[in-house]
């Protein structure tokens, strides 16, 4: 079994051979460390037996510039969707090596990996616009004009992620985060009213398409899963523990209808031994991938505080158990 068919596999429910494996790497010290043991984090993903990649897209913005009202951020022209640049280089804010095109090339095609292709969500872009705490003044102030702009990211972001089908990408993620511990940013009333049509409009360039969509978001977002199956979204990263997502819950309500990304939460991680680390994936494949609908991967980039060692001992367990 290839590594693109166990992820696939396992988001429909099919019981794949093992659960399938990820792991989210945008930290320095991390890129640094792994440089120096294993010559690059390419090599790295290949030990630990990681079968899906990541591959960044761009944010609408241009580059190096202030903005301090939605007024100035409407008066801005976003960049082209279709300008190659976009799918050639890594996002701007992520330092990643690699854009969509090499992503595909070299852990697709290459290494058989499910590429999965990173699209900016609509309240995400406003942060990146006006930081978080005039984003979210603007969306209380402001709905008429926070709304058209949302309109606009989401037509922007379905170009995005047409155009990254288009390059081979297997699966869409939206990037948007929208909770905090124990609640949301932001009303679930506001997310209907502003998140939701550009969320929709999103994902319906992968399910025309018959690709699965994935959603990530930070935090508490519970209030919100219900209308995310309605509108197409079959992958949930990554039901953060630490801020309040009860998982088996999640799992006993949705069933079959939400496959998790996740399950290896950064902040445990960082507080365990490798033992402990070990049987955190266990305990994770056990309750939740058995039977399918489980990639296991970290909540977010590892971090320094993180032992190397607890990495491979949780990723070593997780490969180790079969479903077969």
């Amino acid at each position: 079994m290839t590594s693109r068919e166990r992820v696939l596999r396992a988001i429909r429910f099919e019981k794949p051979d093992r659960v399938p494996l990820d792991i989210w790497i945008i930290d320095e010290v991390w890129e640094r460390m792994l440089e120096e043991r294993y010559g690059g984090i390419d090599a790295f993903l290949d030990a630990l037996g990681t079968d899906a990649f990541m591959a960044f897209s761009s944010m609408p913005k241009p580059p190096d510039r202030q903005w301090q009202t939605i007024d100035e951020v409407l008066d801005t022209e976003f960049l082209d969707p279709d300008d190659r640049l976009l799918y050639t280089q890594a996002h701007k804010e992520v330092r990643y090596p690699r854009g969509i095109v090499e992503s595909v090339e070299e852990h697709g095609r290459q290494r058989g990996r499910a590429v999965i292709g990173w699209v900016v969500g609509p309240y995400e872009a406003l942060q990146g616009f006006l930081g978080t705490e005039s984003a979210l003044m603007e969306m209380a102030l402001n709905r008429e004009k926070v709304a058209e702009f949302m309109r606009r990211l989401g037509e922007w972001s379905h170009r995005v992620a047409s155009n990254m089908i288009d390059l081979g990408v297997d699966i869409i993620l939206i990037s948007d985060d929208w909770g905090q511990n124990q609640t949301m940013l932001f009303s679930p009333r506001d997310w209907m009213d502003l998140v939701r049509p550009a969320v929709a409009r999103i994902a319906e360039a992968a399910l025309r398409r018959g690709l699965p969509v994935a959603l990530h978001s930070d935090g508490y977002i519970e209030p919100v899963l219900e209308e995310l199956v309605r509108i197409g979204i079959r992958v949930i990263h990554p039901l953060q523990e630490t801020a309040g997502m009860d998982q088996l819950a999640v799992r006993r309500k949705y069933g079959q209808r939400l496959c998790f990304y996740g399950g290896l939460d950064v902040r445990l991680l960082s507080q365990v031994d490798a033992d402990q680390a070990r049987q955190m994936a266990r305990s994770k494949v056990e309750q939740l991938g058995k039977d399918g609908g489980l990639i296991l991967c970290t909540s977010h980039s590892v971090s320094p505080e993180i032992p190397l060692e607890n990495v491979l001992a949780a990723y070593e367990e997780a490969r180790g158990i079969a479903l077969g």
